[in-house]
């Protein structure tokens, strides 16, 4: 055990010192520049940052894996006192290259105090009755069981009023809205970051089944249920209903209670992204089949959900595959054969959705647009920041190499090394047993052998999760501020309690596993709880607040807008008759939805429009027909000060957005009509 803890350390430590010095001299010797096309600031492009993190790790990956198929076993007689030497000096070297914990916050009031007692009181009580449980071992319904798990997750995470940030689900409201109006996605219509996502919910829009003002109330009900999720796979790995419960609450104590915000205000670092991905470990540990057509089925058509989180899971699948595969646990051509099969599904899913497209007389989906804005953030540089040299993120490295090692030791250890035949079942008790008949032996022998104590399955289970998070965590690797990690933080913490579940199986004995559970309970969830004190009271006092207000069950959207925008909206629908109009607002996706119109423009809202080619995209129909009025923020005209938005979105935009297209038609538009926050304009002629 302490040899498998100093390799995890070695390779970790290995790895953030090549990769701080290599990014480093990346940028001395190619200082990288911000592309002159962006329309205003936040620009800075980070091109070696990423490319560097997943070819490094693949390198790391491929040194292990020659380490444990041709060294290993003679190059670890070392003495248990050296051992435990190496040990002690590797993790102080790790822990220093951690620094602060990520925003941190403690302040000691009397209210922190106090709620942080609750809190932690509450969750004690829960893994308390829960290990009083297992220990009477009481039967009990699992269905049952999952029922009363998902409740609490409900009342543990109800957002009262299902509130928003404006600016944020802006980018899902403007291109729902606008194909659900019969524009065509990534073609008149642009999206920031949803694909399939935005089709499916402007379908249950077009058919009058979904309204913009539930969407919270789905991103909440996804969120119960990924949560859920994460408690099946770790109690399903562990068989420990308390090690469920205490893997479920360190997820949510980082993710949703010690968050800055509340996570259900913002749909896109939430459920609504990393669910796609979440789903098809789910299927797995159902299936108990990497390879089976519908994980590959489910995997493609979960890719077109978000763009950027489904290039991750695809990339998840096809490296776990390859790892598989290095380990001699399946045919060459059971690898090429899924791969076939994954291309294959994602063409056709493709092409399925431009068909339908077609025949319900839309234009065709414009796969370069497709990728158009994940080029702007990853490769350009949009909203990205430098990864510091200190940072909580190495845990995930260190979790990552942790969970590829033990993998690599049960497969290729001579306990654990299976047949060196390349056979295509995925079963690792059916491999093992064919290769103990074929030397006369059975199965029931090799009891307390890894094979048998740790299956393929529940082998492959970590490694799949340990790719997600690889791959999920480009998120933070490309923009890599510190609330960041809260929002990859599950695939870290599910992959850590997966192997740790695999390992407490095989090592734990009865009389630890009281000190064990208090052990995690402390690290994973009272001094994450502790470090973001204020944030915790915080999220408690801001739902009691909102409690408070009453219509807990209702969203306040409608109410809060018609509120701020009802004088807006009636002179709008007065002196703009046409369906089709431009509105240059920061708020102008709730403006549009207010008044029953959709947008001229190419983009729905405006904050979408990031760089000139895309300004130019976005007027070019607005250009041709050149509108006789406008929609503007009276401050555009100056006839009123800067005034609050809903959204509290950027003002750059809008000013550019219309000299641009009084540039485009030669015209100036005057205003005629204003209240306190918007004005009609009508164009002047400048020829």
């Amino acid at each position: 055990m302490l040899g498998f803890l100093i390799e995890s350390l070695f390779f970790a430590n290995i790895w953030i010192y090549l990769y701080n010095f290599l990014v480093q001299h990346l940028r001395l010797i190619y200082p990288p520049l911000p592309k002159d096309n962006f329309l205003i600031l936040g620009v800075a492009p980070e091109p070696f940052e990423i490319p560097l993190y997943l070819i490094l790790t693949f390198a790391v990956v491929l040194v292990i894996y020659i380490f444990h198929l041709k060294i290993k076993a003679g190059a670890t007689k070392i003495k248990p006192l050296v051992k435990k030497i190496i040990f002690i000096f590797s993790t102080f070297i790790f822990l220093k290259n951690l620094g602060a914990y990520p925003l941190q916050e403690i302040s000691l009031s009397t209210a922190n105090l106090v709620f942080l007692a609750f809190y932690l009181m509450l969750l004690i009580f829960l893994i308390t009755e829960s290990a009083i449980i297992e220990r009477l071992n009481f039967k009990f319904n699992r269905l049952m069981v999952y029922f009363l798990v998902a409740l609490l997750i409900a009342l543990l995470t109800f957002p009262p009023r299902f509130t928003i940030s404006g600016v944020d689900y802006s980018y899902f409201f403007g291109p729902i809205w606008e194909v659900a109006h019969g524009k065509t996605i990534y073609n008149e219509v642009t999206s920031q970051y949803g694909f399939l996502s935005i089709l499916f919910f402007s379908i249950f829009k077009a058919l009058n089944l979904f309204s913009l003002p539930s969407l919270p109330v789905f991103i909440w009900i996804l969120l119960i249920i990924q949560y859920l999720i994460y408690f099946h796979l770790i109690h399903k790995q562990s068989n420990s209903l308390t090690f469920g419960f205490l893997g479920l609450f360190s997820i949510m104590t980082i993710n949703f209670f010690t968050v800055r915000v509340i996570p259900t205000d913002y749909p896109q670092s939430g459920p609504l992204r990393w669910f796609p991905l979440i789903l098809p470990l789910f299927l797995l540990s159902r299936t108990k089949n990497f390879f089976s057509l519908a994980l590959i089925l489910v995997i493609s058509v979960s890719s077109f959900w978000m763009i950027d989180s489904g290039i991750e899971l695809l990339l998840a699948y096809i490296f776990t595959a390859l790892i598989l595969y290095m380990t001699n646990r399946v045919k060459l051509k059971t690898i090429l054969r899924s791969f076939l099969a994954l291309v294959l599904c994602l063409a056709c899913f493709f092409a399925i959705l431009n068909l339908a497209h077609l025949n319900l007389g839309l234009k065709s989906i414009n796969l370069a647009l497709v990728f158009n804005k994940l080029q702007q953030y990853a490769n350009a540089g949009f909203g990205m920041l430098p990864m510091p040299d200190k940072t909580h993120f190495w845990l995930f490295i260190l979790v990552y190499f942790a969970s590829v090692i033990y993998f690599f030791i049960n497969q290729l250890s001579p306990l654990g090394k299976i047949s060196r035949k390349k056979v295509g079942v995925t079963s690792e008790v059916t491999l093992r047993e064919a290769d103990l008949r074929s030397e006369g032996k059975s199965l029931t022998a090799e009891k307390g052998s890894r094979v048998t104590e740790s299956t393929f399955f529940e082998n492959t289970i970590l490694l799949f999760s340990a790719n997600l998070m690889l791959f999920a965590s480009i998120y933070y690797v490309g923009r890599s501020h510190p609330a960041e990690l809260y929002t990859v933080s599950p695939f870290f913490l599910l992959t850590a309690f997966l192997l740790l579940a695999a390992i407490l199986k095989k090592h734990l004995t009865s009389n630890y596993r009281v000190l064990t559970t208090i052990t995690i309970f402390i690290l994973f969830i009272a001094f994450p709880a502790w470090q973001r004190l204020d944030s915790l009271t915080k999220s408690i006092i801001i739902r009691y607040e909102r409690f408070k207000k009453g219509n807990i069950f209702t969203p306040e959207l409608n109410g809060l807008l018609i509120k701020k925008y009802g004088n807006e909206i009636k002179l709008i629908r007065q002196e703009m008759p046409e369906e089709e109009i431009i509105i240059v607002s920061g708020d102008d996706t709730y403006l549009y939805y207010l008044s029953n119109k959709y947008s001229l423009l190419a983009d729905n809202s405006l904050i979408t429009i990031l760089t000139k080619q895309d300004l130019a995209h976005s007027l070019k129909k607005a250009g041709q027909t050149c509108p006789k009025k406008i929609a503007g923020e009276c401050r555009l005209f100056r006839s009123c000060p800067n005034t609050g938005l809903f959204s509290q979105a950027f003002s750059t935009w809008q000013p550019i957005v219309l000299s641009e297209l009084e540039k485009s038609c030669q015209v100036k538009y005057q205003p005629t009509e204003c209240t306190d926050q918007l004005c009609i304009a009508e164009a002047n002629s400048l020829l």
